[in-house]
């Protein structure tokens, strides 16, 4: 905490997500609003078709990862000193 003479912090900057970023780029070259728009729901239809999802059994020790590439599902150890901060972060969101 600063003291009365020295002035405010800031918390630093995040950087532009990438669907702003898209727009700042479509927008920049002049492109239609119906081209920005077609571009954006390409965007969001591709990240979400490429998403894979993460199964955690804390029981067996292992993550399972549906879906991934050749729609093979894969399956890798989780590993120990993890167990608790995952387990933490997960009730806590």
């Amino acid at each position: 905490m600063g003291t009365l003479n020295s002035p405010p912090t800031t918390p630093p900057a995040k950087p532009p997500k990438l669907l702003d970023q898209v727009r700042d780029k479509i927008r920049l070259k002049h492109y239609s609003i119906r081209t920005e728009e077609s571009y954006m729901d390409w965007v969001k239809r591709f990240v979400q078709q490429r998403l894979c999802f993460f199964i955690v059994e804390f029981t067996r020790k292992e993550i399972i990862i549906r879906d991934d590439k050749g729609f093979k599902n894969r399956v890798t150890i989780l590993p120990i000193s993890l167990l608790e901060s995952l387990k933490a972060h997960l009730v806590a969101a």
